[in-house]
């Protein structure tokens, strides 16, 4: 409530780090404001899960992609 993200969840098929990407990001979300989730970027994803090799960075590109276009869904 007042803005903040309650709760966060994902439905994904795809490779395991999209996966891992996915469930992380609905981690870091959970009772943020939006404009805080607003803010994430891949590079932060990346972090959390401790890195990917650069072939899989694609999959925090997807996760990214879908928080932003949730929190646009939602306005």
């Amino acid at each position: 409530s007042q803005g903040r993200i309650e709760a966060a969840r994902f439905l994904a098929y795809g490779c395991p780090p999209a996966l891992a990407c996915g469930s992380i990001l609905t981690e870091m979300i959970d009772g943020i404001t939006v404009e805080e989730a607003r803010k994430f970027t891949r590079k932060d994803i990346l972090n959390a899960v401790g890195g990917l090799p650069s072939r899989k960075h694609h999959a925090a590109a997807l996760a990214i992609e879908a928080l932003r276009r949730a929190l646009e869904a939602d306005e």
